[in-house]
């Protein structure tokens, strides 16, 4: 039996031939390099350079898909690119696929500009925002509205994202309503390359997820449970944080020292 249900805040389901599945549109990554998407998006860049965040997506261990955030300075604007493209098989046959492109653009610590077009299994949604006077004026594919002006898109990248009450969903445009739960204590996360210091958020509301980042404020992890299923998604970083200075981002002044760090690949031992 296939069924296509709605898509939830921050997040797209499908269920085909009793496979159950659900993905944050923050972002994802796989082997080949992302087309860029059709329409009149034309603002938003495809991956075709080495992503300064990189995630490997997993369902239970397997791998389906990547998620990439590229980070460019471009005079005072901070330029944020993520690529999200996510692919299942079943029997060799792909019975889901999922692309999302979405552009930020930023400014003294505010979001100036969203941009994104996803293709869920072809579904197609969009959404535009622009910075305003009156606050951050949103149109989408599912209505229209004006948010505060200092509201925080859902691709976690952001260091204030567990501060937030609230998140604007980069695939529908609406705004999500989220608690934010603080490990007590930090912990050694495990990593590819090691044992990480890291603290551990606990998110649930509109959407339920774990979040991790690192001293610097660098998101190094993230996981949840597929509605459906209940398999375990995890997202692997394949790339984190050199102590070298980033020549293109430094001293930029929103987001510290994380992104005045170069990235480097990790090679890991399996695949």
């Amino acid at each position: 039996m296939n069924e296509q249900t709605s898509i939830r805040p921050l997040s797209f389901s499908r269920l085909s031939s009793g496979l159950a599945i659900t993905l944050l549109a923050a972002g994802l990554f796989g082997a080949t390099v992302p087309t860029a998407v059709a329409g009149d998006n034309e603002q938003i860049s495809a991956a075709l350079k080495q992503s300064d965040f990189g995630f490997n997506v997993l369902r239970e261990g397997d791998a389906i898909g990547h998620h990439s955030i590229d980070f460019t300075r471009r005079g005072d604007d901070l330029i944020v690119d993520v690529n999200i493209d996510l692919e299942v098989k079943f029997a060799f046959i792909t019975v889901y696929r999922y692309t999302h492109r979405n552009q930020e653009i930023w400014r003294d610590g505010k979001l100036q500009s969203i941009n994104t077009q996803t293709d869920d299994d072809g579904t197609k949604h969009w959404v535009k925002g622009q910075a305003t006077a009156q606050g951050f004026a949103l149109n989408s594919d599912s209505g229209n509205a004006v948010l505060p002006s200092d509201v925080l898109p859902s691709s976690y990248w952001h260091p204030d994202t567990p501060k937030a009450e609230a998140l604007l969903n980069t695939q529908t445009g609406e705004l999500a309503q989220i608690n934010v739960a603080a490990s007590a204590t930090k912990s050694d996360l495990p990593m590819p390359w090691g044992p990480q210091v890291a603290r551990g958020f606990e998110v649930s509301g509109d959407v339920d997820l774990n979040l991790w980042y690192d001293d610097q404020g660098c998101l190094l992890k993230m996981n949840f449970a597929a509605p459906g299923d209940g398999s375990l998604i995890d997202y692997v970083p394949a790339r984190h944080p050199a102590a070298s200075s980033g020549p293109s981002l430094a001293g930029y002044p929103l987001i510290g020292d994380c992104l005045r760090l170069e990235m480097t690949s990790i090679q890991s031992s399996s695949h």
